[in-house]
């Protein structure tokens, strides 16, 4: 997870985040671990348990899609009080029986799009919804085909580079250095 209460019940961005402080999830409550490496940095359930694990993150990003109104408010108080603060008995996310290579179940969205037998894919999603991850077992299941994955400037590129460094039909550009070199090699996109 990327967002997690804090001891003030403010809802904190995981770049936020301080070390001194302590964090629970904003739909289930439990107490979460901060986790804040050079490369990846996001919040984990104390508990490990397969419904907390992909479930609270699932239903957190659902809700953050569904209601688009939460991304006017300057107020992250706004996300507790109005949804954090409810019961979800009635969200459901259907998981897949396809096991990540780190031991988690992926979502039905998520084994559709990895087993799609279209010859184009586009997947669009909010951030932090597991768009790299999805795109890394597509691409691992296609170990002969070419991928272009744009991503938007060089931090990004650097990390998914990391995420894809086994993956070597991937070809990783920001979309700035796609512009370079359709400049570069004089080719008109019409």
């Amino acid at each position: 997870m990327k967002k997690a209460l804090n001891s003030q019940n403010k809802l904190i961005d995981i770049i936020e985040s301080q070390s001194t402080d302590t964090y629970k999830c904003p739909v289930c409550g439990e107490e979460l671990i901060r986790n804040f490496g050079a490369i990846k940095q996001f919040y984990s359930h104390a508990k490990d348990t397969e419904s907390n694990v992909s479930n609270c993150e699932a239903k957190m990003k659902f809700i953050i899609k569904e209601d688009k109104t939460i991304f006017q408010e300057s107020e992250s108080n706004v996300l507790s009080t109005e949804f954090y603060n409810k019961k979800f008995d009635d969200v459901e996310v259907e998981m897949s029986d396809y096991m990540s290579e780190e031991g988690y179940y992926l979502t039905r969205e998520q084994k559709d799009i990895i087993f799609s037998t279209e010859d184009r894919v586009k997947v669009s999603a909010l951030t932090g919804s597991s768009k790299s991850t999805t795109l890394y077992y597509y691409a691992k299941n296609r170990p002969f085909s070419k991928i272009l994955y744009l991503v938007f400037n060089k931090s990004m590129k650097l990390e998914s580079d990391d995420l894809f460094k086994s993956q070597r039909q991937v070809e990783i550009r920001t979309i700035h250095s796609l512009g370079y070199f359709f400049a570069e090699n004089s080719i008109k996109i019409n």
